[in-house]
């Protein structure tokens, strides 16, 4: 026997090996995902796929979920901590969980590819230790995807989506559910899947990722990128749920990030919650080194927006606390944005000769733009100093204006002085200021009211036909019939004046249609039926006008009552394009 003995020893493994449970479907976990109020949304399945613990699971079941918990098949429950990578498309999902790491079964991902007649191991998720997985083959596989797409002779049933199909003790795909019409074999999609994506920066704007509200792990691949994702997340994530532990984790990560802190100090004003946002302020200041005047100047910023929203909350937080914030950014590093900051607090403090101060000295600077001079601009209009002052101001911004014109700061210099132009009697340079406008707004953009404002300004300045036109571009969006058959008439009138009679009788008879009882429309009318001569359809119209309660009606009956009663119309009336100067009739509109 003692010769034997050796030969039994070497055995020992092998029987040891034999009799421990699978450990592949060890792996397997169930996942129950819940929403806010703590109710059910989805029971699917997953399996370890770290030593960490990390879950791969369906993400079908996750869509929605403020929270989700872990059960392996020890009976152990674990909560889900964070989401590391989302895909709809794909239909999985890759989470963190507070299970215990020590001796965790947990699957390595084979590099194997299958084809027709493969065979493989569908796991399950059981809590009995003897379960074994079945054996499957593989019916058909798509190599042609970025990653291989099988369909299995394993049941197509609930208890097998999500759960991974095992080579040699290796995940090589994770089954899904197969959706054809009385599909026999389940789906399943290569494992590779599971390593193919990460959180990152563009994870932020992910509607995946951000469509499960459980909190999102911070990308681990470099300080730049977390910050990058934290940034962005706290600029477009409303939820609390997931943005609260973002901001406990970065700051733990990288306790000493002066960015971070300025974000969170945004983050908190936005919010409202002026104390905390003062806080982060103040932990960046302690921070100390070089940038403590980019500091003030966000501390003036936020102060300053505070105090024009709220003055009741928060009370340190007012105008006074913002100009002395920016005071000491200028005087840190004398650059000119503070001097822009502290004229733009001068004047919400109405001191408005300090700063005209500060925005004619920026204005001296290579930093002076249009919206600086429009900013002095505004000073002077309050200041109620002439008007040629203001215009000369506004000059001045479109002077250093690039061209051809853009952005939102010159359109709001062209506006005004558009309209101090006409308070001059520059009618023509208004209207150019206009086009201008347009240019850069947009058509599609502009109101009824503003071609109307055009349209009267180009009549003054004899530009009749983009009167005209302007006058069109009004009635077409105008956005009710008081509005319409007001420009209609003033339309009708211009055309009058320039003597196109038969534009003048058309848009006026529109007017008409839309409402009978416009007596001005019939007035219209019926003068441009007398200036060509037409007796009948004149003191037709005229009448009518009379009837609806038109006072000067009367007058103009009695002058085109004067005409002959046949004579006919001269072709000469009809005119297509403006006259230069318009009718005695006209004129006495």
């Amino acid at each position: 026997m003692k010769y034997l003995l050796p030969l039994a020893l070497a055995f020992l493994p092998t029987l040891s090996q034999a009799q421990k449970p699978n450990e592949a479907q060890q792996a397997v976990v169930r996942v129950i995902t819940l929403n806010e109020k703590g109710d059910t949304l989805h029971t699917t399945y997953g399996y370890f796929a770290s030593p960490t613990a990390e879950v791969v699971a369906p993400y079908a079941a996750f869509r929605g979920a403020t929270r989700a918990v872990v059960t392996d098949t020890k009976g152990r429950q674990a909560d889900v901590l964070r989401i590391v990578a989302a895909s709809d498309n794909y239909d999985m999902v890759r989470v963190t969980t507070a299970m215990p790491t020590k001796k965790l079964p947990f699957l390595t991902r084979s590099t194997a590819v299958g084809v027709a007649g493969t065979a493989w191991q569908q796991t399950f998720f059981s809590t009995e230790k003897q379960a074994q997985p079945l054996a499957t083959n593989v019916l058909s596989a798509d190599a042609n995807n970025v990653f291989p797409y099988y369909t299995l002779s394993a049941p197509n049933e609930e208890q097998y989506v999500g759960c991974p199909i095992v080579d040699n003790g290796q995940v090589v795909a994770i089954a899904q559910r197969n959706l054809l019409d009385k599909a026999q074999g389940i789906c399943a999609i290569s494992a590779a899947v599971a390593d193919s994506f990460r959180v990152n920066a563009a994870a932020a704007l992910n509607s995946d990722f951000n469509a499960i509200r459980i909190p999102k792990q911070l990308p681990t691949t470099s300080e730049n990128d977390a910050y990058s994702y934290f940034f962005m997340m706290l600029r477009t994530q409303r939820d609390s749920l997931q943005v609260q532990p973002l901001i406990q984790d970065f700051t733990t990560a990288y306790p000493k990030h002066g960015a971070a802190m300025l974000d969170l100090a945004s983050y908190y004003a936005r919010l409202r919650q002026y104390a905390e946002a003062d806080a982060w302020l103040q932990r960046r200041f302690a921070l100390s080194g070089d940038g403590l005047d980019a500091v003030y100047d966000a501390q003036a910023q936020l102060i300053y927006e505070k105090a024009l929203a709220d003055s009741t909350n928060y009370p340190t937080w007012n105008l006074e606390a913002a100009l002395k914030a920016a005071e000491k950014s200028y005087a840190l590093q004398a650059k000119p944005a503070a001097l822009l900051q502290q004229g733009v607090i001068l004047y919400s403090m109405k001191r408005d000769e300090q700063a005209l101060e500060k925005f004619k000295t920026y204005n001296t600077t290579a930093a002076a733009s249009p919206q600086s001079h429009y900013f002095a601009a505004q000073v002077l209009m309050r200041m109620k100093v002439a008007d040629s002052l203001i215009v000369a101001e506004l000059d001045k911004a479109l002077e250093i204006a690039e061209k051809p014109y853009k952005g939102g700061d010159v359109a709001a210099v062209l506006e005004l002085r558009a309209y101090y132009n006409e308070k001059l009697g520059n009618v023509r340079a208004a209207v150019l200021d206009y086009n201008d406008y347009e240019q850069i707004v947009g058509a599609n953009r502009l109101s009824a009211q503003f071609y109307a404002i055009r349209a009267s300004l180009a009549e003054k300045a004899r530009i009749y036909q983009v009167a005209l036109d302007d006058f069109n571009s009004a009635i077409a969006r105008a956005t009710n019939s008081e509005e319409r058959e007001d420009y209609r008439i003033n339309r009708a009138l211009l055309c009058l004046r320039v003597q196109l009679w038969d534009d003048a009788i058309a848009t006026a008879q529109q007017a008409i249609t839309e409402n009978p009882q416009a007596a001005d429309a019939y007035k219209i009318i019926g003068v441009a039926y007398g200036e060509q001569k037409n007796r009948a359809r004149a003191l037709e119209y005229l009448t009518k006008a009379q009837q609806l309660g038109d006072e000067n009606a009367t007058t103009l009956l009695q002058k085109y009552s004067a005409l002959p009663a046949n004579r006919k119309v001269s072709s000469a009336s009809h005119s297509a394009t403006p006259a230069k100067r318009g009718s005695a009739a006209a004129r006495k509109r």
